[in-house]
Parts: structure tokens; C-alpha cells; sequence
């Protein structure tokens, strides 16, 4: 009887996964299916036809670009830790490592492969377990950060907006308040924070102490480091910048007529929509948040419904890429020697 119940809590985490995935597909298919119902298929491959070849082609031209500025922050961040320090060698393995990510985040039914990918080669480059996830979570955070600025400058430049949603400053304002109290916590040097959290270790068994510090070590990796966010900060903000170009470009290519400036609230809200775990990877939920926004200028829904898919398409595309060099060239990084660590610190396995 201990047997079978055994058995049966090892395999309630796969049910529950499998579970959650037939979930997700569920609310995907339903928000596709109520999507196209509205908007028409007939119409949307309609839209497709009349696609202007030479935007689609700018389009594509700014990957590249975003690629090298994303892999810039990334260089930054892992080397102002000590991490590698043959500079060509790194750039070469960033990259080959970023574009497998983006295969990981958006071929397979999630969008954390890509994060597991990066944080195990920042370790490979001789860096801790603690401070690789430390280097990939603020790579993340700035370039969340960037996100929000945009859209709440943008916002602040369009009343239109904010009659048709009343609630968007309200989410946009906690937001910006959310990540500036996260960066006064995580970046700035606190004298009351480092005794709260010295006070904290000391009432911790000694057995837990090995991995407060590890989390300690990571959650403060950068705290101090004023010029380096500085940089990664410009870096984020370039980085969103061309996303926003992006949609500019690819709603050009459908030729919907967009004031520019509703792209830095638009992009921005869209992807904090489909970062939401209720789909496959934003599978209708891309969709459902182009009509909203698109619509109100007097797009057809069958044309907003053919940009998210394009949009979709051109991430896929990226996906491909990264695919081939998952397939053909990528290879396991010889770790480096990593520098003298604090012993606070611990090697994550």
C-alpha cells in the first residue's frame, strides 16, 4: 500500500504538468477560434496578400541588430562579475547562445528554455551558480524596466489612450513603482538592509546558512555597480527600441496607419500580456491584445489578427535560426578558471 502511494506522488508532478500544458492549449485554441470567428480566415490571408515585401524585408534586417545588443548587455553584465576574459571567445559563444534561446523560448511549450540555456553558459564562463542567475535575472529585469519607461512616457503623450482604457495608468504607475523599489533593494548599497538581512542569517540554523548565502550572493550580485546598469540600462533601451521599429515595420508592410508614438505603450502592454502563463508561448493572447489596440484606429480586425501572426512568424523565423545553430555549430563551453569567490558564495550544481 506505501509502494502505491509512493508511485502515485512521483507521478502527480508530470499529471499536473501534462494538466497545465492541455490548459494552456485549451485557452489558445478557444482564443484563436473566437478571434478568427470575428475577424474571418478569408480575410486575414487577404491582408497577408497585400504584405509590402520591402518593409517585410527592414523587418527582418533588425534582427541582427537586436541580436548584438542583447548579447552587449549580456557581455556586460557576466564580465563585470569576472566572468570570462577572452573577449572574442565570448562574444562568438554569446551569441551562438542567445540565438539557441530563442529557439528553446519559442519552439518548445514555454518561454524559460532560453533562460535555462543562458544562465548555465554565464556559469560555464567561470562565474558561480548564484551570480550566472543573478547576471541573466538583471539582463531581464533592465530590459523589463526599458519596457515600462516607454510605455509610460508614451502614454503620458496620449490622452486617447487613457479614455479608452482608464485603468492603464494605474497598472503602467504600479509597474514603474514595482521596478524602482526593486533597483533601490537590489542595486543600491542599504547600511538598515544589510542588518536586516545579517540578523536574519544569524537566527538561521546552520545548515541553511550555505544557501542564504548563495542567495544572498546572487540577489546583490549587483548592488554598487552604478556604471554597469548605466550601460545595461542604454543597452535595454536600444534593445526595445528596435522591438518597437519592429512593429512599425511590420504594420507598415500591412499598411496600417499608426501614430508612432502608440507603439511605445502598444509593444510594451503586448508583451507584458503574453508573458502571462495562460497559453502556448502567447497563442492567442498576441492576437486577442492587436485587435484590442488596433481596432480603435480603424483597423479591421482581420488585418490586426494578420499582423500578430506576421509578428509571430518573424519570431519563429529568429527561432529557426537558432535552431541550426543548436543543430550544426553549438558546442559545450569549456569553463574558465573562475576567479578567487567570496566565501559567502557556493557553486550551484
Amino acid at each position: 500500500m506505501e509502494t502505491i502511494t509512493q508511485e502515485a506522488r512521483a507521478a502527480a508532478p508530470p499529471r499536473r504538468r501534462a494538466l497545465l500544458l492541455a490548459a494552456k492549449l485549451a485557452v489558445s485554441g478557444a482564443l484563436v477560434a473566437w478571434i478568427l470567428h470575428r475577424a474571418g480566415l478569408r480575410e486575414v490571408g487577404q491582408a497577408f496578400r497585400t504584405a509590402d515585401p520591402f518593409f517585410l524585408f527592414l523587418s527582418f534586417c533588425l534582427f541582427p541588430l537586436g541580436w548584438i545588443v542583447s548579447v552587449a548587455r549580456w557581455r556586460l553584465l557576466l564580465r563585470s562579475l569576472g566572468g570570462e576574459s577572452d573577449d572574442g571567445l565570448l562574444r562568438g559563444i554569446l551569441m551562438r547562445s542567445f540565438l539557441v534561446g530563442i529557439f528553446f523560448n519559442n519552439l518548445l511549450p514555454g518561454t524559460m528554455g532560453g533562460d535555462a540555456v543562458r544562465v548555465y553558459q554565464t556559469a560555464r564562463s567561470g562565474l558561480s551558480g548564484a551570480r550566472a542567475v543573478a547576471v541573466i535575472v538583471v539582463d531581464r529585469f533592465l530590459g523589463l524596466t526599458a519596457l515600462l519607461l516607454f510605455a509610460a512616457v508614451a502614454l503620458a503623450n496620449d490622452a486617447s489612450a487613457i479614455r479608452r482604457s482608464p485603468s492603464l495608468p494605474y497598472w503602467i504607475g504600479g509597474g514603474v513603482a514595482v521596478a524602482l523599489l526593486s533597483s533601490w533593494l537590489l542595486f543600491t548599497r542599504s547600511g538598515p538592509v544589510a542588518a536586516l538581512f545579517g540578523r536574519l542569517r544569524a537566527v538561521l540554523p546552520e545548515r541553511f546558512r550555505n544557501l542564504f548565502d548563495r542567495v544572498h550572493d546572487a540577489a546583490f550580485a549587483f548592488q554598487g555597480r552604478y556604471g554597469v546598469l548605466a550601460k545595461g540600462f542604454l543597452l535595454s533601451i536600444a534593445v526595445q527600441a528596435l522591438v518597437v521599429a519592429n512593429a512599425i515595420c511590420l504594420t507598415s508592410a500591412l499598411h496600417i496607419r499608426v501614430p508612432p508614438i502608440n507603439y511605445f505603450f502598444m509593444v510594451p502592454l503586448a508583451l507584458f500580456a503574453m508573458m502571462a502563463p495562460v497559453s502556448i508561448n502567447g497563442v492567442g493572447v498576441r492576437e486577442s491584445v492587436w485587435v484590442f489596440f488596433l481596432v480603435p484606429f480603424g483597423v479591421a480586425a482581420s488585418t490586426a489578427v494578420a499582423y500578430a501572426w506576421l509578428d509571430y512568424g518573424m519570431i519563429l523565423v529568429q527561432a529557426l535560426i537558432g535552431w541550426a545553430v543548436y543543430a550544426f555549430s553549438y558546442r559545450p563551453w569549456k569553463a574558465a578558471a573562475a576567479a578567487p569567490a567570496p566565501v559567502s558564495e557556493g557553486a550551484i550544481s
